[in-house]
């Protein structure tokens, strides 16, 4: 059996998904792909994202050859 470790990892917590970066790849990913509008507490590589918009970010993600847990 092969194991490949995420580059992003999703949180869901209802109202709000949390993408965080699990590997520096993936963090420059976000970091170059997906806004940090008004105010995130959050370090650099996570994004407080609403759930309609996560199918786009994680179809583009993969698009670029990540993995997406």
């Amino acid at each position: 059996m092969t194991f490949s470790r995420s580059h992003i990892i999703i949180e869901n917590h209802g109202s709000i998904i949390l993408l965080r970066a699990a590997s520096t790849a993936g963090k420059a990913w976000i970091v170059g792909h997906v806004d940090r509008e008004g105010y995130e507490p959050l370090p650099a590589g996570t994004r407080i994202v609403e759930p309609r918009y996560v199918a786009g970010i994680v179809t583009g993600a993969r698009a670029a050859g990540l993995v997406v847990g």
